[in-house]
């Protein structure tokens, strides 16, 4: 089988894949973009990434499967897939996955609130304390919807927020 990952982000799923295929039996491609509709020809799955599979794009190529690697699914055009009798799947939002993105919302929360670059600009020129920045605690978060990962984490700040008033549990 020949695995045709559509772009170079996240190269650490590349590997993460091929540790966990069968050794010799198949094939992990990686297409930075360029002459995408080549590598499309011999491929049996489709990792899109971030890469936009329209139904040009399935025309150029004889996949079976389109495998999102994340909860999403809106670069994929579903009625094309349907349309060519190609399978497409996504992980689910719930479990795992919102639980990494609520995490990684909350980092670049804070990050923005304690303005990151500037702090570790003026470290690495031995300032330390600035800028001040903002806090967390005591605000309010808006989280637009309630899906799995909104409810991860609002999950994520209600701990947060009771740790932050001294009790032990929400």
């Amino acid at each position: 089988m020949r695995i045709l990952f559509c772009g170079d982000c996240f190269p650490a799923s590349q590997s993460l894949l091929k540790e966990r295929l069968p050794i010799g039996e198949d094939e992990v491609v990686v297409c930075n973009g360029i002459n995408l509709r080549k590598a499309l020809a011999n491929c049996d799955v489709v990792i899109p990434m971030m890469t936009i599979l329209d139904e040009a794009i399935m025309e150029a190529g004889s996949f079976r499967l389109v495998q999102q690697w994340g909860s999403g699914l809106k670069g994929v055009d579903l009625d094309a897939a349907r349309a060519r009798g190609i399978w497409v799947a996504n992980v689910p939002a719930s479990g795992n996955n919102a639980d990494s993105v609520a995490e990684h919302a909350l980092l670049l929360t804070l990050a923005l609130l304690r303005q990151l670059p500037a702090a570790q600009a003026n470290v690495n020129a031995g300032t330390l304390g600035a800028p001040l920045g903002r806090m967390l605690a005591g605000r309010t978060v808006c989280l637009y919807g309630l899906g799995a990962t909104a409810m991860a984490l609002a999950r994520r700040r209600r701990l947060w927020w009771h740790a932050s008033l001294g009790r032990s549990r929400p």
